[in-house]
């Protein structure tokens, strides 16, 4: 039995699956991810600095780039695939990856996921801007509270 874990976020580094770029498959999900998030992910790769890479959203999408290209890889050399699960961003990865979602699908998907993300982080940092402004306005309410 064959199972394919995929892997959530991690820390990246540079030039971190560089040589796995030369595997066709690779490549090509690459190049269609590229295209999707309007992100070249191969010159990512090849010459992005370790904050460039670490970036959330580029960690994620070359984190799941790799995860699909392999996978894809792997199953076209023979490998027969009886399941697939991820760990939280890798849950997308292995829908890619059983053909519940396509490629594009998929990295939509991470875009969608990063935007939503985005919208509550910003609603968070206002609700913190105007409870720090509120405190300043009024700091005797706020220490009984605390």
């Amino acid at each position: 039995m064959a199972v394919l874990l995929c892997s959530g976020q991690g820390a990246q580094k540079p030039r971190m699956g560089e040589s796995l770029l030369e595997v066709p498959e690779v490549a090509e999900v690459f190049a269609r991810a590229s295209k999707i998030l309007n992100l070249d992910l191969p010159d990512l790769v090849l010459n992005g600095s370790e904050e460039d890479i670490n970036n959330t959203f580029n960690a994620q999408a070359l984190t799941m780039a790799l995860s699909v290209g392999i996978g894809h890889a792997l199953e076209t050399r023979g490998l027969a695939v009886d399941a697939v699960i991820g760990f939280s961003l890798g849950e997308i990865s292995g829908l890619a990856l059983s053909g519940v979602l396509s490629v594009e699908d998929a990295f939509s998907l991470l875009m969608y996921v990063h935007i939503l993300w985005m919208k509550h982080a910003l609603s968070a940092r206002a609700a913190c801007l105007l409870f720090w402004e509120l405190m300043k306005k009024q700091p005797a309410k706020f220490v009984r509270l605390l």
